[in-house]
């Protein structure tokens, strides 16, 4: 890049920056927990499931907050094999009618949902599934969507740091979008970490500081009650800027503007 234009990006990088929302009064230290199943990608017509749920809804419903008394579902149908962005997608909205513990196990939760509502997506309703879907959810290990028979339809594992692949931020952000796992932001993103970052000690360095820094400005943002505010406006002017200079070859101006970012997160959050 020749200085004219790297004067020019850094201005508007500075300019984005300082456009990120204030932190708004902060929440109970709880952050939902996300489950999905494993998708073979090497089949055609492969649908991926996926829950957001708060754990501490199931330990203690009581107290727990409105939005906390919710379960999130998604799927997203991957229709042709070797295919990593999806077709067609839903979102519904399960909020939870009663919680009791499975009689064989009491880290198992057995949850049934009431009103299902469809946040977005076209994709259709699974026959096999209930209008309201009852979950057993064994905390921190698994989550099994019975079918209308009390079968299992499916089951979802937790996802944990390491599912995520290092892509902290830009996962939390798709996620609270609505987006696949393997979108084409967090392919692109992933992309350019395996393919440009690791491949020097520059690179090698940012991304270990990253795995310090990623999970502790997502925790901090997870308690925001405008979280969803601070993730648009980082998936607008964060993650989108960036994939646009990794399709057009610009991989060092993608990784200064995401640490550019990523630094101002840390100040302003946590």
């Amino acid at each position: 890049m020749n200085r004219r234009n790297f004067i020019k990006r850094s201005g508007s990088l500075s300019l984005a920056v300082a456009g990120l929302p204030l932190a708004k009064k902060m929440q109970p230290q709880y952050t939902k927990s996300i489950y999905s199943n494993v998708v073979d990608h090497s089949k055609p017509n492969q649908y991926e499931y996926s829950i957001e749920v708060y754990h501490n809804a199931l330990t203690n419903f009581a107290k727990a907050t409105e939005e906390e008394k919710n379960i999130k579902l998604f799927s997203f149908l991957y229709e042709k094999s070797g295919e990593y962005v999806y077709k067609d997608t839903f979102q519904y909205l399960l909020p939870i009618a009663s919680i009791t513990k499975d009689s064989k196990d009491a880290n198992t939760y057995i949850i049934k949902t009431k009103s299902a509502l469809r946040e977005f997506g076209k994709l259709e309703w699974p026959k096999e599934l209930a209008a309201n879907p009852t979950f057993k959810i064994k905390i921190n290990e698994s989550a099994v969507l019975l079918d209308k028979t009390g079968k299992t339809f499916t089951t979802m594992k937790l996802k944990t740091v390491d599912d995520d692949e290092e892509c902290f931020i830009t996962t939390a952000c798709v996620t609270e979008k609505g987006l696949a796992d393997n979108c084409d932001e967090l392919t692109t993103l992933r992309s350019l970490r395996e393919n440009y970052m690791r491949q020097t000690p520059q690179g090698e360095t940012l991304l270990a500081e990253y795995q310090t820094l990623g999970p502790a400005v997502v925790a901090a943002i997870s308690h925001c009650e405008n979280r969803k505010e601070i993730y648009d406006y980082l998936y607008q002017n964060m993650i989108t800027p960036s994939v646009a200079m990794i399709k057009n070859g610009e991989y060092q101006d993608a990784v200064d503007w995401y640490q550019g970012f990523s630094k101002e997160l840390k100040m302003k959050y946590c």
